[in-house]
């Protein structure tokens, strides 16, 4: 391994989680990829968190209760690749009915059709995996990697060195300032969110708390 690829420190901005998880797994995409995409997207404010409130009724009276939800910038839609529209269409259009995606609508909406949800996320592995063929990282059939997918593989796993040793770089910890935004999402799909999120707390600045908050949620479902 050349000393170049021990570590990836940036993500380039074309590479999406769900396409990294379809090569590295060659061609397999799981929930994991589902919950890095909508992280993601928040992170490249497509779909940023915000906390809103919502009133209930109990069998005291009604009660305001806090909820997170990811709310689609619909102008940037043409900003989303192929996959993503299809991910987006399946989470927004048909199981939100709405540009705002509450994290316990989807959970009950997943719980109440999910014929229509497994249906959907289907399509959308499928979407995937041609997506990383027609990039040229898979070979025809999506289960074996091209010299292009085992070179992005390599890269892909200098990144998740990278978020796994970050605590050892003492002239620039990642903890200070790196592990925000799509550094989150490759977490997610690295299955290393919770770990991630225990290190650095919740001590985190604005919106990206928010952002947190959500993974955190999105990760114990």
């Amino acid at each position: 391994m050349s000393e170049a690829l021990r570590y990836l420190r940036e993500i380039p901005e074309d590479v999406r989680p769900a396409t990294a998880a379809a090569v590295l797994e060659r061609g397999r995409v799981e929930d994991e990829a589902v919950i890095a995409t909508l992280v993601d997207w928040a992170a490249r404010g497509i779909a940023p968190v915000r906390v809103s409130a919502r009133r209930i009724t109990t069998i005291a009276g009604p009660i305001d209760e806090q909820t997170l939800e990811f709310v689609l910038d619909v102008g940037r839609w043409g900003e989303l690749d192929r996959a993503e529209q299809v991910l987006g269409n399946l989470l927004f259009t048909e199981m939100a009915h709405s540009a705002a995606l509450g994290l316990l609508d989807l959970k009950t909406a997943m719980r109440r059709h999910p014929v229509d949800y497994a249906r959907g996320i289907a399509v959308w592995r499928a979407t995937v995996v041609d997506d990383a063929v027609a990039r040229g990282l898979l070979e025809p059939g999506g289960k074996r990697r091209t010299p292009a997918g085992e070179a992005f593989t390599e890269q892909m796993r200098a990144l998740e060195r990278y978020l796994d040793d970050f605590g050892a770089f003492e002239d620039d910890p990642v903890a200070a300032h790196v592990l925000w935004g799509r550094y989150l999402a490759f977490a997610a799909l690295f299955g290393k969110a919770e770990r991630v999120l225990e290190e650095l707390g919740l001590e985190i600045p604005g919106d990206l708390h928010d952002t947190a908050l959500a993974l955190r949620a999105l990760s114990a479902r």
